[in-house]
């Protein structure tokens, strides 16, 4: 009976559409991003780095790579001299973070994880808000 009494709350409810996001995790010390609405596998890339694999790949045109995961963030963030507060565009951390040593596995892992993301993001400048962590 409890599982009706949920079921009959949910009809008639209307949500919005999906909008990509990016947001900073404060309790998994992450940066995540998600650019579709669909079931994903975490493809561990190296230590810092996660990609998110779509299920769905290969149905109708649907990308491979749907969003990442950047672990170890707040450590990251003071090596690249960002700050940890305010509203700071992905890109903008993306491109310092590569800077710290463009040569690394992490500076390639990230490149290519915010390739597959510009290119599913429909052209939105995503943007990270430190202040309003999850």
């Amino acid at each position: 009976m409890t599982d009706r009494y949920y079921a009959d709350d949910l009809v008639g409810l209307e949500f919005e559409s999906f909008q990509p996001i990016a947001y900073f995790d404060k309790h998994m010390d992450s940066i995540r991003v998600f650019t579709r609405d669909c079931s994903v596998t975490e493809v561990r890339f190296n230590g810092a780095v996660t990609l998110h694999q779509n299920n769905d790949f290969g149905h109708d045109g649907e990308p491979l790579y749907v969003g990442f995961t950047i672990k170890g963030i707040k450590f990251l963030l003071e090596r690249a001299g960002l700050p940890q507060e305010g509203v700071v565009e992905l890109s903008d951390i993306v491109n310092r973070l590569v800077k710290i040593d463009p040569a690394s596995t992490m500076a390639a892992a990230i490149q290519l994880a915010f390739s597959y993301t510009k290119a599913t993001a429909q052209d939105r400048h995503l943007k990270v808000d430190f202040s309003e962590a999850a």
